[in-house]
Parts: structure tokens; sequence; C-alpha cells
């Protein structure tokens, strides 16, 4: 844990508001799958609104520090109510965002800035809308790996305000 500590340094809250619904969306499923037009499919999807994370950090260090945030979560009961142990919740986490920081008291990051998610848009969008020729600057940032949770999917856990900390 001597990892963790950061002398001087004291994150002294952190506060989320974030609300979950169901939601439909369509999408283009031809690429690929038939050359005589489009395939659309309708799904229904659990889907958050857009939050920010606010956290207050006490620097006692006399000095500004450069320090790095990792944003995770994770169950803290199983599905039986049994307290899980921070050995087994840290098998189970899902890293929801990471950022440096250096010189603020009060960070607020909003959850569309999250460094491991992809926007919807880019996640079903059509190839035919690719911008510039093959190889070029254009088309590779249209044509990015894709790596990263789809943001549509991430930070939307469904549960009772009661179950959530």
């Amino acid at each position: 844990m001597t990892k963790l500590n950061f002398p001087g340094i004291r994150v002294s809250s952190i506060a989320v508001d974030s609300k979950t619904q169901w939601e439909q969306s369509t999408v283009e499923l031809g690429r690929g799958l038939t050359p005589r037009g489009s395939v659309l499919a309708r799904f229904t999807h659990l889907q958050h609104d857009e939050f920010d994370y606010v956290i207050e950090v006490d620097n006692t260090r006399g000095k500004n520090a450069m320090g790095t945030f990792r944003i995770f979560l994770a169950p803290i009961t199983n599905e039986k109510g049994t307290p899980l142990p921070f050995n087994e919740q840290r098998r189970l986490m899902i890293e929801l965002d990471k950022f440096s920081q250096s010189r603020k008291n009060t960070i607020q990051r909003h959850s569309a800035e999250s460094s491991v998610t992809v926007p919807f848009e880019r996640t079903f969008h059509r190839q035919s809308d690719r911008p510039g020729e093959s190889g070029s600057i254009e088309a590779a940032e249209f044509d990015f790996c894709g790596c990263g949770w789809p943001h549509h999917l991430c930070f939307c856990p469904r549960a009772r305000k009661m179950d959530t900390r």
C-alpha cells in the first residue's frame, strides 16, 4: 500500500451524481453484411445522464504537486448482499477514468472526458462517411482502434439508492 501513499496530499471528499435509464437506439449494421442497402437494428440499452466527478484535495506540502487519479467502479456486496472483502472487489473493478492533475484543490471532471470510453457516435459510425483518402490523417482519426468501453455503457450500474455508496 505504500504506492498509494502521497505524503502531504489527502483526498477529503468525492461526489458523483448520476442517473441511469433505459433508452432505445437504432444503428446501421449493413456494413459488410449486404451490398444492397441498410440493415437497421433497434435495441434497448442502459444509458446515463452526463455527470461530473467532484474531488476535493487537501495539499499540506506547501508546494504544487502533480498526481494521477484513477477512478474505478466495483461492487461492495455479492449477489446475496454479503460485503465483499477488498481483495475480491479489486478483481471485479472496472476503470472508469484516469487523468493527471496539479495545482487545484477542487477537481471537476466531466464524464464525457473519460480516457477509457468511446463516444456512442464513434462506436456505431458508418464507414461510407469516412473522410479523406485511405491512409490519410482524417481517415486514421475516423478509423481509430475503437479501444475502450462504449461511453453509453459505462458509469451506469442500475441499482436502488440504498445499494450505492
